[in-house]
């Protein structure tokens, strides 16, 4: 019951993510939110730029980013490509349990997510 209460309105975000990408378009995680909102309103091109943008510009790769791909891909019915996006972040997930890691999330390790300009 208190869950519909305290619902999330990812399309109202959408503004605030797209001034923050506006204030700084070179840091990735100003995108990844974005598609993130963009992905959870429904709105899955403009979400799938933001997160393959995403996916480029981070120095390391983050099962987050390719699981939300995946999930991009597969609602434009992209089925190959999602495919390929869940098989990365299963290898992720694979890769970032036998290392002992607990996350690539940017609260956790903000290095992880540096300027766009940081990439070739």
């Amino acid at each position: 019951i208190a869950s519909n209460d305290y619902r999330v309105n990812s399309a109202a975000g959408v503004p605030y993510a797209e001034g923050a990408v506006r204030l700084d378009p070179k840091y990735p995680f100003a995108h990844y939110v974005l598609g993130m909102l963009l992905l959870d309103s429904g709105n899955y091109s403009r979400a799938l730029s933001e997160l393959e943008l995403t996916s480029h510009a981070m120095p390391q790769p983050s099962k987050e980013v390719y699981l939300a791909l995946a999930s991009a891909y597969a609602h434009l019915g992209r089925f190959e490509d999602a495919k390929r996006a869940r098989a990365i972040c299963a290898q992720l997930q694979k890769a970032q349990s036998s290392t002992g890691q607990n996350s690539n999330n940017q609260r956790d390790n903000p290095s992880l997510l540096p300027s766009l300009d940081q990439n070739p």
